[in-house]
């Protein structure tokens, strides 16, 4: 599935007659993978559209605003134009968080302790937007199976070693993530989280990887991709950002594992996506990572 590719005269044309509003400054924004995204003024307003060939993301993004106490841009119109799915919601501006040179650490500690402390739905599902939430999907099937759903990408080595490697180490110890119902977003960095230069997080972007399950897959996340990207390289995430989100002791019961596995989940599961898009580079640099991780096993708690 490829990105939407659209001419700026041409949406230009399209939001006139389907909004029937002005439209200036109309300007591509960088950012998704699967989508292709404008940004424009109409009268007063600052607008974001949109365009993918699945909605789905936009149906998820748009049930994430039940989140109030989160700065969940707030979509406007969900529906179909010029051939795909679109999405028109509120601008936001600020850093993205790995761009964001300035107390990166204290960023992330509000921005995962709003996650954590969010009040999420007394359900079983993990995945909190589906209609049905009378089935049970515990959280260490939902981890277990994105794992299984990347392995078959996963062909060349040294990257499928190291990848088998993880799955059985991270299954051998699935009992020590526990079933918990945090919110989590899942894909923090990767442009999906605009900081103020205050410090405050101004937008949570794409919520189509979030789930119910343990707030320290998102601590994790942004460990693991902190080498990344060169504003977040030098600071340390993991056990010191976790002992900072006020939660309670027994919540914390046995981070430094839970943390070194999520990591090899995290990572296992982009060496069947760098594989699926041939990122040769990320899987390369993906790979290392694993073995060294691997090598290092979870650090004292």
């Amino acid at each position: 599935m490829s990105k939407p590719n659209i001419s700026e005269s041409e949406l230009e044309a399209w939001l006139r007659e389907r909004f029937d509003v002005p439209v200036e400054d109309l300007r591509p924004l960088t950012g998704g993978y699967w989508s292709s995204a404008f940004a424009f003024r109409s009268s007063l307003d600052e607008l974001v559209i949109r365009f993918n060939r699945d909605p789905t993301g936009f149906e998820i993004d748009a049930k994430a605003m039940q989140f109030e106490s989160l700065p969940v841009p707030r979509i406007l119109e969900i529906g179909e134009g010029l051939g795909f799915h679109f999405a028109l919601s509120e601008r936001h501006h600020g850093t993205f968080l790995e761009l964001f040179e300035d107390e990166p650490l204290d960023v992330a500690t509000n921005l995962v302790k709003a996650l954590a402390h969010q009040v999420t739905p007394d359900v079983n599902n993990v995945n909190w937007f589906e209609p049905d939430q009378t089935s049970t999907y515990s959280w260490q099937d939902w981890l277990l199976d994105s794992l299984v759903h990347a392995q078959d990408s996963v062909t060349t080595e040294p990257a499928k070693t190291v990848f088998m490697r993880c799955y059985e180490t991270f299954s051998e110890s699935l009992d020590e993530c526990p079933e918990r119902r945090d919110l989590v977003h899942g894909d923090l960095l990767h442009q999906n989280v605009l900081v103020r230069k205050s410090g405050d997080i101004d937008a949570i972007f794409s919520w189509k990887c979030s789930v119910l399950g343990d707030f320290l897959f998102d601590v994790a996340w942004l460990e693991l991709w902190a080498p990344w990207h060169p504003a977040l390289e030098n600071t340390q995430f993991g056990l010191k950002l976790a002992q900072q989100l006020e939660v309670t002791q027994s919540a914390l019961e046995n981070a430094a594992m839970r943390l070194h596995l999520y990591k090899l989940q995290i990572g296992a599961h982009h060496l069947g996506w760098f594989s699926s898009i041939g990122d040769h580079s990320n899987l390369a640099k993906m790979t290392s990572y694993l073995e060294k991780s691997l090598i290092a096993g979870p650090p004292a708690s």
